[in-house]
């Protein structure tokens, strides 16, 4: 007997017999669908992913409640991969010794992709990115060890192509951002203290680094917010920065002097310019100043950001009695 006689469709009552629950789901049909529309990826392939996060789902799936599987990834040890994923088509045999001395035997048929996650496999990755991209996926989750969420100097001085778990997992992060800055959940399942803190501080190592490189220009922080909101972002020059802080210029078709976008998104819909503006201002505003002042080295508001219009003068909102200095520190805007 073997796990990929499942795959061949050789479903007879020679498992039931011996006490193998079998899937109760059409497994091809989800592993396409999930190919097509991933909405989960598990960065950490080992036993713990199959026996617990893996195998609720399979019970999920069985039940009719959902109709895709997840995607594991590994970033450390790719012979895992190759050696208890793909020869078995992704399929695992989940057993359980029971108080009363039965044994449960369950074959887990969530899995519906493994991939290595490093760029050395060309195809895995471009997949992984892919899947990053993707407006259907809503988590990723880990189970690689409290030292999986390591950061190291050397590491970070890596660039775009780090080799450590949360570099790569940030790298991915980044493309998703590019992709329009979409929402996602980053959800560690490891048993250590703080695992949330662990994740978000290093993906911020990583994210802070690459912005002070460069690699991360703020353009494209502000062209990332655009695609998220349907707000027109445009600006008239390169953001500039100094001793006295940041300057953005905002181009004449910036939605700071159209108005709000017709139609407008429901999630960032805006009542009137007024609202749209504020909103744009303090948004950039708090944007530039989270990414570009780590908040455990320094205060991120110390951080003065100037605007002003194309011709680089102080900008007049049409339609309303404000205008924002262009050579005084941004600090909200007073409606009259």
């Amino acid at each position: 007997m073997k796990l990929s006689d499942i795959k061949n469709g050789n479903l007879s009552a020679e498992w039931a017999e011996k006490g193998y629950e079998l899937p109760k789901f059409d497994v091809e049909a989800v592993k396409a669908k999930t190919h097509a529309e991933p909405t989960w990826v598990h960065f950490g392939a080992g036993n713990i992913f199959r026996a617990f996060p893996a195998a609720v789902l399979n019970d999920a799936l069985n039940s009719g409640k959902y109709d895709r599987g997840v995607i594991v990834a590994e970033s450390f040890d790719y012979e895992i991969i190759d050696k208890a994923y793909r020869p078995y088509d992704n399929l695992s045999l989940l057993v359980c010794l029971k108080s009363t001395g039965d044994i449960e035997k369950k074959v887990i048929a969530s899995v519906t992709e493994s991939l290595k996650a490093d760029y050395s496999f060309g195809a895995d990755w471009a997949r992984l990115v892919e899947i990053f991209q993707a407006p259907s996926l809503q988590m990723i989750s880990f189970t690689i060890t409290e030292k999986g969420y390591g950061v190291a100097p050397a590491d970070l001085e890596r660039g775009l192509t780090p080799v450590l778990a949360m570099g790569k997992v940030t790298a991915l992060l980044y493309e998703r951002f590019k992709a329009g800055a979409l929402p996602l959940t980053v959800q560690s399942m490891d048993n250590c203290s703080h695992n949330g803190d662990k994740v978000k501080a290093a993906v911020f190592a990583y994210a802070s680094k690459w912005v002070e490189q460069g690699l991360v220009p703020a353009e494209a922080m502000i062209a990332g917010m655009a695609e998220l909101t349907g707000w027109n972002l445009d600006l008239a020059d390169e953001i500039t920065s100094g001793p006295g802080g940041m300057t953005v210029s905002f181009a004449d078709t910036c939605s700071i002097f159209t108005g709000p976008p017709d139609p407008q998104k429901e999630e960032f819909h805006v009542y009137d310019a007024g609202e749209l503006a504020a909103t744009i201002l303090d948004s950039i505003q708090h944007t530039l100043q989270y990414n570009f002042v780590d908040p455990e080295k320094g205060e991120p508001s110390s951080l003065d950001i100037y605007y002003c219009d194309a011709a680089g003068e102080s900008i007049t909102i049409p339609g309303l009695d404000v205008t924002i200095p262009m050579d005084t520190p941004y600090s909200g805007l007073a409606m009259a």
